[in-house]
């Protein structure tokens, strides 16, 4: 409650008597103040009222939020770290330890390390992180890639190459693999048009569009792109 409208509700006490009127609409307009002055109120000394704030409880203190010198609230304490689970603890194991007990593992390390050094790379600095993080994504994508093409069907290559120039409708990669299994039924065999649809799915090289009509991801143009880089040749089925 501001001083000012202390003020004006002492006025309003002290001359409840002279004036009527004014004490009804002051009273209207500072309803909700006049309530938490009356709440305030410690004594009275004979004809005036005096006006002073009660001591706040610990309780009340504790209930308060936490301000500044400045009067601003301050950032609540930060929570308590909770511990890692057993089975988290174990995968950061195995990563920190993966390949250490092989001594061609240990090789290529040093192979690493002299490479960064060679290149003007001060180890273990945030820069020379940076670097590793973006040589380990790139090998893993390369990775990702070599697998996916010792699996993927010629046909399959052919109904991406089709959605990376535009997204097409389920019917036309449908058309893809019956004339695949037309002209090579015993290497489909009873292999379905689902399991070969889903096959891109899972590799994340296409996506649904919508109303049955299906995309080239990020993904399944980067590996495009990699089989021309490499010029590995188109399979037959």
């Amino acid at each position: 409650m501001s001083a000012q409208a202390v003020d004006i509700a002492k006025t309003i006490i002290e001359r409840i008597l002279s004036w009527p009127i004014a004490v009804f609409l002051l009273a209207l307009i500072y309803k909700h103040s006049l309530v938490r002055l009356i709440n305030r109120i410690v004594t009275v000394k004979g004809a005036g009222i005096e006006l002073s704030a009660p001591t706040e409880t610990a309780e009340q203190q504790q209930e308060s939020p936490a301000q500044s010198p400045t009067g601003s609230l301050t950032a609540p304490e930060p929570q308590l770290a909770l511990p890692l689970s057993a089975e988290l603890l174990k995968r950061q194991e195995e990563v920190r330890n993966l390949g250490s007990g092989k001594p061609i593992v240990r090789e290529q390390i040093k192979v690493l390390e002299d490479e960064l050094t060679g290149l003007g790379f001060t180890l273990n600095t945030p820069d020379t992180t940076n670097v590793l993080i973006r040589n380990l994504a790139t090998t893993q994508l390369i990775a990702r890639f070599e697998r996916i093409y010792r699996l993927i069907f010629g046909s399959q290559i052919a109904a991406l190459e089709l959605l990376h120039g535009a997204p097409q409708p389920e019917s036309v990669l449908n058309g893809y693999f019956r004339r695949a299994r037309k002209s090579a039924p015993k290497f489909y065999g009873e292999y379905k048009f689902e399991e070969w649809l889903n096959f891109l799915k899972q590799q994340g090289l296409i996506l649904s569009m919508g109303e049955r009509t299906w995309g080239c991801t990020v993904a399944g143009e980067e590996f495009l792109q990699w089989m021309r880089e490499f010029r590995l040749p188109k399979k037959q089925h």
